[in-house]
This record gives C-alpha cells, structure tokens and sequence, in this order.
C-alpha cells in the first residue's frame, strides 16, 4: 500500500504495470470535474434514465458533450450514496483514477490522475492495472470510445481534405456559386447527428429501410455505419 493521496504521475504504464485502488465511496471523485461522454455512453446513460438520447441530451448535457453539474460542482447523477447510474457510467469514471492514453500506433497507456488531496481511496500495488480495469467493466466503454474516436478522426480528415472557399483560382461571384453548392448538397444530404444516438439511427434505418435493433451495442453499430456511409457519399 502506498498511501491515500499521492500527487499525479505522469508516467505512462502498460495493462501488465502493477497497480491497485480501493474506493471508500467518499464521493470526492464525482465533484469539480467535466465529464465528457461520447455517443455510446449517452446512449447508455439514457437507457439508464429510462428515456431516449434526444431528452438525455437536453436534460443532462451541458456545454455539450459533457454531463451537467450542480451548484456545488457535483456531478448530475451524485446522489446521497454515491453514483445513480453505476452500472451504465462512463469510461472516464470506470478508469478513475487512472487516465488512459492512446498512441497514434494504437496502443493503450495508462497514467496516475491528481485526484482530491482529501480524497479516502486508497493506492496500492498489489494488483495490475489490467486487473483493476476488468473489474471495473471497461471493455465494452473502452472500444466504443476507439470506435468513435477512429469516425471523428475521419471527420476531420474529411473536413481538412475539402478546399476552401476560394481555392485553384475560384473567387469572387464564383466562390459564391461553389460555397451555395455546398450549402444546397449538406441541406438534401445532411450529415448524421454524432451525439444524438437515436435520432441519427432512426434517420439511418428509415433511409436504408431496417428495422431498427433494440439493443445499444446493436444501434451503436448502425449509428457509426449511418457516419460511415455519409462520408463516403461525399467523396
């Protein structure tokens, strides 16, 4: 055991890297932090709720896509004994207090955060870290998170690779022309929503005519396609 409140290490660590973490549910954790969510944990945080991802979003984001936070700087789904939707939170959560890092190769590293000085979890090194996430229920958040981190690189790459206005001699009254050409071809072709899961699948399966699945991972499927497909129809 190496203590409770060791300052953050920088230090990036493989799954094999020896590491524990005892939570003493002082809550400390859920306080003064945004909490960024991506499309499949939206979805998951919904299902929690009981509700789809369009009411999520506009009753439990703010300054998207992070989750709302009270006056006193707790998160939205703190309650009197700790997290209200445990089973579904996000990864960030599940990895505290770790932060995970991905390598442009693709490899997966792990650091020590800088959590609350008064905080009453406990550090040890009688474990892996590889452990300590499976017992947290990682993998399913962690591929999501790659999934969707993989599409907005492709997004972006797409947005970098499109030439400005202006561009190849196009100016004036022409680069008019073009930029109401882009406007007319995004108004007929619109690009999915990227944070409101269910909207963006119902759109894709009305289109492509399917039914639409029930299940997150099912439509989490759909939803990167529906980006995918979208993508591809502007090249």
């Amino acid at each position: 055991m190496i203590g409770r409140s060791l300052p953050a290490d920088p230090v990036r660590r493989p799954l094999d890297a020896a590491f524990s973490y005892a939570c003493h549910r002082c809550r400390r954790c859920s306080h003064d932090k945004l909490i960024q969510v991506n499309p499949y944990e939206i979805a998951r945080l919904a299902r929690n709720r009981g509700m789809g991802t369009t009411a999520f979003i506009e009753a439990y984001l703010d300054e998207q896509p992070y989750l709302r936070r009270g006056a006193d700087g707790a998160c939205v789904f703190l309650g009197p004994e700790g997290c209200t939707v445990h089973p579904d939170r996000p990864l960030v959560c599940r990895v505290y207090p770790l932060g995970r890092h991905v390598r442009s190769d693709g490899r997966v590293e792990y650091s020590k955060l800088d959590g609350d000085p008064r905080s009453a979890g406990v550090f040890g090194l009688d474990g892996t870290i590889a452990a300590y996430l499976a017992d947290q229920k990682v993998e399913d958040f962690a591929r999501a998170a790659d999934r969707y981190l993989a599409v907005l690189q492709r997004l972006y790459d797409s947005w970098c690779a499109a030439p400005p206005a202006g561009a190849d001699g196009v100016s004036g009254s022409s680069a008019a022309v073009v930029e109401a050409q882009a406007r007319e071809d995004l108004a007929e072709d619109p690009p999915p929503e990227l944070l409101d899961l269910d909207r963006a699948v119902a759109e894709h399966c009305r289109r492509c005519g399917l039914a639409e699945p029930s299940e997150v991972d099912a439509r989490m499927e759909l939803h990167l396609a529906a980006i995918d497909a979208w993508l591809d129809r502007q090249h």
